[in-house]
């Protein structure tokens, strides 16, 4: 049997992401992108955001969607993600007592970055097809820097802060 070769793929180590001076002295935790990932960087929590993305869900449906996760686990992840103001839940029984979850503002926006994660995914680690795709024609959609003020931007024109 023939094994094909792997995919070309651009290394990670080679990238370099600008940083404003200010950033290059502080410390990794003081960054907001150490802070974001404090709330959602561990396994399951982008999955659960993006989950919610399809709407409003019960416990037993995030579960099952989300399987093999521990439903210890997802209890832990929904509660974290709703102290982070990422998703708000809302109680639809009294007995037993119940509850179902969705995003909230903040949690649809990270439902944005989430789904470029998975693009990226798809392209670089799984099929090479887009994740992301225009619902009328079905061509991969790009995602790209955009200023309030300017307008399109480069991306090596945008820093951190």
């Amino acid at each position: 049997m023939a094994t094909l070769p792997a995919p070309a793929r651009t290394p990670l180590a080679d990238v370099t992401v600008p940083v404003a001076a200010e950033d290059a002295r502080r410390g990794f935790a003081e960054l907001p992108l150490a802070k974001a990932l404090a709330v959602v960087g561990d396994r399951w929590s982008l999955a659960v955001v993006a989950q919610l993305t399809e709407g409003a869900q019960r416990f037993n449906d995030l579960a099952v969607a989300l399987k093999p996760i521990a439903r210890t686990v997802l209890s832990e992840r929904l509660r974290r993600l709703e102290d982070a103001g990422i998703i708000t839940r809302r109680q639809y029984s009294d007995a037993p007592v119940r509850w179902n979850y969705r995003l909230s503002v903040s949690g649809a926006e990270l439902a944005r970055v989430a789904g470029v994660l998975a693009d990226w995914g798809s392209r670089h680690l799984g099929d090479g097809m887009p994740a992301l795709t225009h619902e009328e024609c079905g061509s991969g959609v790009m995602v790209a820097w955009h200023c309030a003020d300017c307008g399109p931007v480069l991306p090596k024109a945008v820093v951190t802060r």
